[in-house]
């Protein structure tokens, strides 16, 4: 409800209404005017590159970030209570709090995060693939590194430090891979979003492998297991996404009208159907009056594209 009333206060229908600077006015009406362009030539689902979007390495690294990360969440969002309860043995309003920590520390870390690395681009103190493999590694490699270590601690006060540390970090994730198919590709960054969004098969299978872990529910060393297997499997990822990731436009997404001139851009005189290097119908007017008179006293000027007064000739 606290949201609903902050977004009802904040948002508005146009950029002409929002209560912004004038430079951030025109960038909004920039990137709507480019978005409409492109929803007016629109690709059919059959034209897309499938088989491009399905061996590009690139596209690859995406998967496994997003793969990985629904792991871990879906360990945080299910199974990190029932590891406190099962382990230590804590009350439920204890377990409560334990767990909801984690997501606060992430939300805060995000929103400087986004900003941060955001100003590595603009400044341009790193390029965009670096930048998102930086983001990316940071926040893999510290949760990695932390859900590996929960597996070597038997006390629940360590193990809630480095479940805050490692989710505190994995917002810095959202800068690498969660806007990655808009640099490599932005006119399918559509398509592309919904293929590397399967890889919410890795909550499916954090949750199954929970289940399967025997004694999971009696000892704190499968628990131990579970953790470690997450841990190694989010350090795999990372290492992944620095090898592969790519935050340029791809050779198969190259925009084929790109460089191309827009209607508005072209001269009238051009974009009616005349030639680039004619006079301005206004500039031709009183050279096309002259042949008029010209003609009508007896002299007859030759054929020229220019009225014939470069050519002239006399009966």
């Amino acid at each position: 409800v606290a949201w609903a009333f902050v977004w009802l206060l904040v948002v508005y229908p146009s950029p002409e209404q929002a209560t912004i600077g004038d430079s951030e006015r025109e960038l909004l009406r920039e990137q709507l005017e480019a978005a409409q362009n492109r929803a007016t030539q629109s690709t059919s689902i059959f034209e897309l590159p499938w088989k491009k979007f399905f061996t590009s390495l690139p596209v690859m690294a995406i998967w496994v970030g997003s793969f990985c990360r629904n792991f871990i969440f879906a360990m945080l969002i299910s199974e990190v209570p029932q590891y406190f309860k099962d382990s230590y043995g804590l009350p439920t309003a204890t377990i409560g709090v334990l767990s909801a920590a984690p997501h606060v520390c992430m939300v805060i870390f995000m929103s400087f995060g986004s900003v941060f690395f955001d100003k590595l681009i603009q400044k341009q103190l790193l390029s965009v693939t670096w930048t998102r493999k930086l983001a990316q590694f940071i926040g893999y490699g510290v949760q990695g590194g932390c859900t590996l270590a929960i597996a070597f601690i038997d006390d629940y006060k360590q193990a809630f430090i480095l479940l805050c540390v490692g989710a505190a970090f994995s917002a810095f994730a959202i800068s690498g891979f969660q806007t990655n198919p808009l640099d490599l590709a932005p006119q399918y960054a559509g398509p592309l979003t919904g293929i590397v969004r399967t890889g919410m098969l890795g909550a499916v299978v954090s949750t199954s492998l929970a289940s399967l872990l025997p004694g999971r529910s009696r000892t704190l060393e499968s628990w131990q297991k579970m953790f470690m297997i997450g841990g190694i499997l989010h350090l795999a990822g990372a290492v992944f996404y620095l090898l592969f990731a790519s935050g340029e436009r791809q050779s198969w997404a190259k925009d084929p009208t790109a460089g191309q001139p827009r209607a508005e851009d072209i001269p009238r005189e051009v974009y009616n159907g005349h030639f680039a290097d004619e006079p301005r119908r206004s500039e031709a007017e009183p050279l096309l009056r002259s042949v008029e008179s010209v003609t009508h006293g007896g002299i007859k000027p030759a054929s020229h594209r220019y009225g014939g007064l470069m050519n002239g000739s006399v009966n």
